[in-house]
């Protein structure tokens, strides 16, 4: 049998022979491939799917109540519902999705849904303030609350604080979607209002707002990074310590 070796040029022969040998470790195994990158771990903000949506209890902000204490969940009785959960220490990313999901809120308010915006807050008075001023400058068309719980919200919801947006949509008393995110991707803002119009059986379409600049709002620790999405998981969501 011919020998293809001899065809080769000599120059082309040791690079063959390096090819060769840079494709195996030091320690004489084949080198192992690695993925570009590594997929991003869920994280976990509020009930996941098909679990109840425990009860709570917000202090009223904007909306005029009477008393001012109530629990959201006992509110809604059983109803089409959005809870919005988000750190009250604002910045342009949080301010994007108050107005955008209370755009879809209000469009969605017709067919019977009701929304709760409800901000996290390590000391009551001043962020009472901060959403009160967030309030007066972005005027959107769903009232704000408080928790009574902090910065990490109802215990019994399992709220992950680094989380920017939490969202829970629920009928009858238990979730049917949720979405969490540190920094959402506007196109997550059109998965939104489409799960919206799946929970109240009715097409929605707003104007969404896009570019995060025209919101006016401070940042908060690196809100300028690029989008990290947090996946939703139905029902298992690890015991919270």
């Amino acid at each position: 049998m011919k020998n293809h070796l001899i065809d080769i040029a000599p120059s082309a022969a040791c690079f063959l022979l390096i090819l060769t040998i840079g494709a195996a470790r030091q320690d004489g195994r084949p080198a192992e491939s690695k993925p570009a990158s590594a997929p991003v771990a869920p994280v976990f903000s509020g009930p996941q799917i098909g679990e109840k949506t425990a009860s709570f209890k917000v202090n009223d902000v904007t909306g005029k109540r009477e008393p001012k204490e109530f629990d959201p969940v006992a509110d809604a009785a059983g109803a089409p519902a959005l809870y919005f959960l988000f750190p009250s220490d604002m910045n342009r990313i949080i301010a994007k999705g108050i107005t955008n999901i209370g755009m879809i809120s209000e469009a969605a308010k017709e067919a019977g849904m009701k929304a709760y915006f409800i901000g996290l807050g390590v000391e009551p008075i001043a962020a009472d303030q901060r959403l009160r001023n967030v309030w007066l400058s972005l005027k959107p068309p769903v009232a704000a609350s408080l928790s009574v719980d902090g910065v990490e919200g109802p215990g019994n919801w399992g709220i992950n604080k680094n989380c920017y947006v939490t969202l829970v949509l629920a009928k009858d008393g238990k979730v049917v979607y949720n979405y969490a995110a540190l920094s959402p991707a506007d196109s997550d803002y059109e998965t939104i209002q489409n799960e919206v119009g799946k929970l109240i059986n009715k097409k929605i379409s707003v104007k969404l707002v896009t570019p995060e600049g025209r919101m006016g709002m401070g940042s908060r620790g690196g809100a300028a990074s690029r989008p990290v999405r947090v996946e939703s998981r139905p029902a298992s969501r690890p015991a919270e310590k």
